[in-house]
């Protein structure tokens, strides 16, 4: 099960290099980590506990995306859904995270996010995680420090739910 899911992963990033150059010069950066973050879901259980964290980083990458427009910086969109869609990939392959992000070739920024919660992309993951374990002294302290009105998130993350399922239910099909 861990050897399908490094193998996907593998793929993945094989099917990336490849497709980078033209990928990146026909949709440009933001797309091909919404692209890269959709390929993910392909081919991952669909039940158990590895659904259960695929769908939950589906839904931080949604609900990354939203809170970059939210804050005003809708440009980090592209970049904040990958920082959500890799944010549970160590729980997915059961292996440390600094590993996985050093085999991959990441911007300084998403690597940041992922292994310290630093800087901006930093920020926005930690209040999805505050607002997931439901720690709302650090909701409203993180949403406020990247400019988002806390009482804007319960719609933000219902629509990330809603995404999220929605995402999976067409790739059942």
């Amino acid at each position: 099960m861990i050897h399908d899911v490094l193998l996907t992963v593998e793929e993945l990033r094989s099917r990336f290099e490849a497709a980078t150059r033209i990928e990146l010069r026909l949709l440009g950066r933001d797309q091909v980590a919404r692209w890269l973050g959709l390929l993910l879901v392909v081919g991952v259980e669909k039940q158990g506990i590895r659904a259960e964290l695929t769908s939950l980083s589906l839904a931080r990458a949604r609900m990354c995306e939203l809170l970059a427009t939210a804050s005003g910086v809708p440009r980090a969109g592209g970049s904040l859904f990958l920082v959500g869609m890799l944010s549970l990939l160590d729980h997915l392959v059961e292996a440390p995270m600094e590993q996985l992000v050093e085999s991959m070739e990441l911007a300084p920024d998403v690597r940041q996010a992922l292994l310290h919660r630093e800087d901006y992309y930093g920020a926005v993951l930690s209040l999805i995680e505050a607002y997931e374990a439901g720690s709302w002294d650090a909701v409203i302290g993180w949403a406020n420090g990247i400019g988002v009105a806390p009482e804007a998130l319960p719609q933000i993350y219902v629509d990330s739910l809603a995404w999220a399922r929605e995402q999976q239910g067409s790739s059942l099909q």
